[in-house]
């Protein structure tokens, strides 16, 4: 079912309460995280928080890098990522991060750039789920190696 892109503004939402309701409902389900244009981190909210281990005060103010494997943020592909990203265009899929205490973290998660009236990128609003648990599981279950479940999880 393709949903129409007015939905919130003419089915279901009908006054700025509403609209601050299903944000809320958004925000308890979704790890949401805010950057600025060039990767700074300027929100995060507590579901963020707990599947990556730090606190806010430890992300305000640092750059997305510190959620990423130090190869990858050297990588080309990196460089790539946050251009797409000034360019007003979406990103999403399975994404390999780190955690503070070094381990994986899978998320699936939209990066989705916020424009200004003048099309300019001013934010770039990343709303994900944690899918850690699946990779676990795969780990667990079917003893596949953690590098293994990582490749088929981030296969784009």
């Amino acid at each position: 079912m393709k949903m129409d892109h007015n939905f919130f503004e003419g089915v279901c939402i009908k006054s700025e309460y509403e609209l601050s309701e299903a944000w809320e409902a958004i925000e308890r389900m979704f790890a949401v995280i805010v950057f600025d244009p060039d990767g700074q981190i300027i929100e995060v909210n507590k579901v963020f928080m707990d599947a990556t281990g730090y606190n806010r005060e430890e992300l305000i103010g640092q750059h997305h890098r510190i959620l990423c494997d130090k190869k990858y943020t050297e990588s080309k592909d990196y460089v790539e990522f946050w251009n797409i990203l000034r360019s007003g265009k979406r990103h999403y899929g399975t994404f390999r991060r780190v955690r503070k205490d070094g381990s994986d973290l899978f998320l699936y998660a939209e990066y989705t750039p916020i424009l200004d009236d003048n099309g300019h990128v001013v934010k770039v609003l990343k709303i994900a789920q944690n899918t850690s648990r699946v990779a676990e599981h795969l780990i667990k279950k079917l003893g596949m190696s953690e590098q293994l479940i990582g490749r088929l999880l981030t296969m784009q």
